[in-house]
């Protein structure tokens, strides 16, 4: 399976936990261009998405083992279709927990 279909496949109303964390997803979305809930990061947190973005499968799951949420959440704005608005989504839930 390529990682769309592995992406797109994923039960994305259902984020696991790990991965659920307001400030990386805000980091994210922001990277995207989301101008509502897209939260400008500092220096190394764009160096790091800018790494996710441009490496290879295998050196992704390398950052992606030291940061998953960020690998997690660059993949879904990526590869699945609807990964803008399953951010956003996660994003509200969490800001409406804070």
């Amino acid at each position: 399976m390529d990682i769309h279909n592995e992406v797109a496949a994923t039960d994305s109303s259902n984020p696991p936990a790990e991965v659920l964390d307001l400030q990386v997803i805000q980091h994210v979305l922001w990277f995207y261009g989301d101008p509502v809930w897209g939260l400008e990061p500092g220096h190394f947190t764009v160096a790091l998405l800018t790494a996710f973005v441009n490496a290879d499968l295998g050196n992704f799951a390398l950052l992606a083992s030291s940061f998953p949420a960020q690998g997690y959440w660059v993949r879904m704005l990526r590869h699945h279709p609807e990964g803008m608005q399953i951010a956003v989504d996660a994003a509200q839930r969490l800001a409406a927990r804070s």
